[in-house]
């Protein structure tokens, strides 16, 4: 009996760690907000955000690194990476970029051009996104 709850607990884990590695390396822990208007994410590798604007029908990204956070371990946010994103988003045909730098904690200029950039129907659908997709993302 214990050697199946043994098991079963090690089944559980690993679904856990599979699902955990899943969602935040290979699908950039992307999620719905709002179908066909707001959905969020982590940093997506360059040369993968013409698929989720294409699956999407996404208008307008908001990257919300840079000048963000200085943690080098959990937030590494090298401008290189940004230019090469602001670069390949540039390649696709009607896709608007807005880099809206922000800390964890947004400040009132951050807040105000999120809201500029959210009032206008035309940006949407937009993706909103930082590094993880989990601390600023979620909370704009």
């Amino acid at each position: 009996m214990k050697k199946r709850i043994g098991i079963l607990v090690l089944f559980v884990v690993l679904i856990g760690v599979g699902a955990y590695v899943y969602q935040m390396h290979i699908n950039h822990n992307f999620e719905t907000v709002t179908e066909g208007k707001v959905y969020k994410s982590g940093v997506i590798p360059p040369d993968q955000i013409a698929d989720y604007v294409k699956k999407y029908k996404i208008k307008s990204i908001v990257d919300l690194r840079f000048p963000g956070t200085v943690d080098t371990i959990n937030n590494p946010e090298i401008p290189e990476e940004l230019t090469a994103e602001r670069d390949a988003v540039a390649k696709i045909p009607g896709v608007n970029y807005f880099n809206n730098g922000s800390k964890q904690v947004p400040q009132k200029h951050n807040l105000d051009n999120f809201f500029k950039i959210m009032d206008n129907p035309d940006n949407y659908p937009v993706l909103i996104h930082c590094y993880h997709g989990v601390g600023r993302a979620e909370m704009y």
